[in-house]
C-alpha cells in the first residue's frame, strides 16, 4: 500500500517523458538514485502506524497491499484495530506459520496456545482460503479489543452457544501476539477485557509481566461488567515495574466465583511459570486511575490503601467515589506517608442530602499544604456539609492550586465559589460545570463582589453567576436608564454588577471566557430535555454587551472587558436575540469589538434554535452581528446549540 503510493508518486513516466530533452543519461540516473533513497526511506515511515483510519478492509482486499504489507512488516510500530481484523490478521499468521514459506527467524515461534482447542482454538482447515502474513515483531504501541460484544451476550446469558467458545478464543490469541512483542512493547491500550474465566485471567497476567518495557497501560472492561477486587489486585501486581501510567475502566464488586490463579492439570499452562503477584514497589508509576467500585463500603481501604503502597513515584491519582470516613483517613494517610509526590487528583462525590453532604473533599482537608496539590477534579460535588468541607479543602491547598475543574455538580455554594477565586492566587484554570440547575451551582453576585479577586493569573475561567433571580436584565433597566427614578436598592445593584466586570476585566492574562447567568430552573418535568444548566433562552449577561454613553443616558458595562488584551474566546450567556440586549446594542458596540479585545478569534452567541444556522449565512442575521463580521473578518462568530438547547 505505502510502497504502491511511493511508486506512484515518484517513479512517473509522463515526467520522465517531458524531462528527456532536458536531462542528460547522467541526470537520469541521479533521478534513479534519488527515486530509491526517497523510497528507501520514506517506505519505513509511511508503514510505522497503521490505525483505524487507513481503512484495513481496502488493505485486506488488494493482494498488492497484502504483499506490501508483508515486506514491510517489520516496519510496523504502532497498530490499532478492531476486533474483526485483529482476528482476520493473527489467523493469517497462524496460516503463514503453518506454510512451507517461514523464514528461519519465525521458525521458532511457538504456536502450541493458538492450537490448543480450549484455548486458540485455531485449525488449519479455517485459515486455508486467507493470504499468509508474517507475525509483527517490533510493536511499540498497540491498541485493540480483547473481546467483543458477541462474547458478552453468549458468555452472560447463552453459557450453551455453539458459539461461545469461539468468542473465548481471541483474548488468547491476541495475547499470543502481545507475547511476541514482549521486548518492545511500551504502550499498551486494551479494550473489553474479560477477567471471569480462570484461564483468561491467568493468560493476561502472565502475559502483562512478560512486557518488560511496557509504561503506558489502559484497559477497560465491557460496559456494565463487575469484577471482584481480587482479579484486579492479581491483574495490577503482575503488571512490570516499568510502568509509567496504569488505568482500568471498570466496575470492582465484591463477587463470589473462582478467584484462584494457579492452573489445574489439564490445564495448557499448568507447566509454565506458576502466577505469583509480586510487592514489589512500582518506582516509574506516576499516573494511576483506579476503577469504579460498587457497594464495598468500609472495605475500600482494604483495596485501595495497599495499591497506594506500591506507588512512591505517584504524582497524578484518579480514585473512585468513597464515602466511608475511614477510608478516606487511611486514603490521606498513605497520600502523606507513601505519596508525597501526587499533585493531581480527580475525585468522585458520592454524598447525598441524607448523608450530610460533601465527604470525599475530606482527603484534601487531611493532606497537609506541603503536599503541594496542583490540579483538582471533582465530579458530582455536593457542597452541603456545615461546615463546608469543600470550600475547606480547596482553601487548605490555596497556595499551590493551579487547576480546579467541577464537573456535573449538583450542589456548590456561592461562598465556595468565591473562596476559591479570593484564595487561590496561583489559580490559572478554574471550570464548574452544573449537572441540572445552574441556579445550584452558581456565584451569587453579592458573593462575588465581597472581596477583590486574587486569582490574577487565570487563564481559563467558567463559571455561573445569579445576577437576578429569573436571570433577565434587571427591570429598572428598561423602565429607566436614565437613573432617575431608580431606588437606593436598584443603585446597589447596579454597583455591584459595575464592580463584577470590573473583578473579570482585570484577569489580564484570561484567554477563555465562559460566562453563564442563572435564570430561572426548569421545573422537574421538563429536566429531562436537557443534561444541565437552566433555560438559556431567557437568560443573559445584564449590560455587558452594552457601552454606557453619558451624553445620550446610555447604560452598559462593555468597556470594562478592555483590560481582556489576551482573551482569544468568549462565550456564555451571550444571548443576542434577547430583546434587551438587542435595544441596547448598535454601532458603538460594534466599533468597540473592532477596536479592543485584540486577541479574539472566537466568540460564541446564543440564538433561538430557528436562528442556529444564522451565523453561517443561511438566514437573517441581527444587523449587529453581520456588520461585526464586516468589520472584523477575523473574528469567528459561532453558534451553540449543543450546550444551551439539547
Amino acid at each position: 500500500m505505502a510502497t504502491a503510493a511511493c511508486d506512484t508518486f515518484f517513479d512517473l513516466p509522463e515526467l520522465v517523458c517531458h524531462l528527456t530533452n532536458f536531462l542528460s543519461q547522467h541526470d537520469l540516473i541521479k533521478l534513479l538514485q534519488l527515486n530509491h533513497h526517497i523510497n528507501t526511506i520514506c517506505t519505513p515511515e509511511l508503514w510505522r502506524t497503521l490505525s483505524r483510519r487507513i481503512g484495513f478492509e481496502r488493505l485486506l482486499d488488494s493482494p498488492l497491499a497484502l504483499r506490501a504489507f508483508s515486506r514491510n512488516i517489520n516496519s510496523v510500530k504502532s497498530i490499532a484495530w478492531n476486533i474483526d481484523i485483529s482476528t482476520h490478521y493473527i489467523k493469517a499468521v497462524w496460516a503463514y506459520l503453518n506454510s512451507t514459506a517461514v523464514l528461519p527467524e519465525h521458525q521458532s515461534i511457538s504456536t502450541d496456545v493458538l492450537s490448543n482447542p480450549m484455548w486458540g482454538g485455531l485449525t488449519l482447515p479455517t485459515v486455508t482460503s486467507i493470504h499468509p502474513l508474517p507475525p509483527m515483531l517490533r510493536l511499540t504501541h498497540y491498541s485493540g479489543h480483547l473481546s467483543n460484544a458477541d462474547y458478552i451476550f453468549t458468555n452472560l446469558f447463552e453459557p450453551d452457544s455453539p458459539q461461545r467458545e469461539t468468542h473465548l478464543h481471541h483474548p488468547h490469541q491476541t495475547l499470543w501476539l502481545l507475547q511476541l512483542n514482549r521486548s518492545t512493547l511500551t504502550h499498551l491500550t486494551l479494550y473489553q477485557v474479560p477477567l471471569t474465566l480462570p484461564r483468561i485471567r491467568r493468560h493476561i497476567c502472565r502475559t502483562l509481566s512478560q512486557l518488560i518495557h511496557l509504561q503506558t497501560l489502559r484497559l477497560g472492561a465491557p460496559w456494565h461488567y463487575f469484577i471482584a477486587p481480587q482479579a484486579f489486585d492479581a491483574l495490577f501486581s503482575s503488571c512490570p515495574r516499568s510502568l509509567v501510567e496504569f488505568s482500568f475502566r471498570a466496575e470492582v464488586e465484591y463477587l463470589g466465583g473462582d478467584t484462584n490463579l494457579t492452573p489445574d492439570e489439564d490445564d495448557w499452562d499448568f507447566d509454565q511459570l506458576p502466577l505469583v503477584p509480586s510487592t514489589e514497589p512500582f518506582h516509574c508509576l506516576t499516573r494511576l486511575e483506579f476503577p469504579k467500585m460498587r457497594s464495598m463500603g468500609s472495605t475500600q481501604a482494604l483495596f485501595i490503601v495497599p495499591i497506594l503502597m506500591l506507588c512512591p513515584a505517584l504524582e497524578t491519582l484518579d480514585l473512585p467515589a468513597i464515602k466511608d470516613a475511614q477510608t478516606i483517613k487511611f486514603i490521606s494517610m498513605a497520600l502523606s506517608v507513601v505519596c508525597p509526590l501526587v499533585t493531581d487528583m480527580s475525585l468522585v462525590s458520592n454524598a447525598s442530602v441524607r448523608e450530610g453532604g460533601e465527604d470525599v473533599m475530606g482527603i484534601m482537608q487531611q493532606i497537609s499544604p506541603g503536599h503541594r496539590l496542583r490540579d483538582i477534579y471533582l465530579i458530582s460535588c455536593f457542597d452541603n456539609a456545615l461546615p463546608s468541607t469543600t470550600a475547606a479543602g480547596f482553601l487548605q491547598h490555596a497556595e499551590s492550586l493551579r487547576r480546579i475543574e467541577l464537573r456535573n455538580s449538583r450542589l456548590l455554594k456561592s461562598a465556595t465559589i468565591q473562596t476559591i477565586l479570593v484564595s487561590c492566587q496561583g489559580l490559572e484554570h478554574l471550570k464548574i460545570e452544573e449537572n441540572v440547575s445552574s441556579n445550584d451551582c452558581a456565584l451569587h453576585l453579592e458573593d462575588a463582589t465581597l472581596a477583590e479577586w486574587r486569582c490574577t493569573r487565570i487563564r481559563y475561567l467558567e463559571l455561573t453567576i445569579a445576577f437576578t433571580p429569573d436571570g433577565r436584565d434587571p427591570k429598572y433597566f428598561a423602565a429607566d436608564p436614565t437613573m432617575a427614578t431608580w431606588t437606593e436598592e436598584d443603585h446597589h445593584h447596579w454597583d455591584l454588577m459595575d464592580r463584577l466586570y470590573t473583578q473579570i476585566g482585570a484577569l489580564s492574562k484570561l484567554v477563555v471566557l465562559k460566562l453563564k447567568a442563572a435564570g430561572v430552573p426548569r421545573q422537574a418535568h421538563t429536566l429531562r430535555s436537557r443534561q444541565r444548566g437552566d433555560n438559556f433562552k431567557e437568560t443573559c449577561l445584564p449590560g455587558l454587551l452594552s457601552l454606557e454613553d453619558p451624553t445620550s443616558g446610555k447604560i452598559g458595562f462593555l468597556s470594562r472587558l478592555s483590560g481582556l488584551t489576551k482573551l482569544r474566546e468568549l462565550r456564555g450567556s451571550l444571548f443576542w436575540t434577547n430583546k434587551e440586549v438587542l435595544a441596547r446594542t448598535g454601532e458603538r458596540e460594534v466599533e468597540w469589538f473592532v477596536n479592543h479585545l485584540p486577541a479574539l478569534r472566537r466568540m460564541v452567541l446564543l440564538f433561538h434554535p430557528g436562528l442556529f444556522d444564522a451565523v453561517q449565512g443561511e438566514e437573517e442575521l441581527p444587523w449587529v452581528i453581520e456588520e461585526l463580521r464586516r468589520r472584523r473578518p477575523g473574528l469567528l462568530l459561532d453558534s451553540d446549540r449543543r450546550d444551551e438547547y439539547e
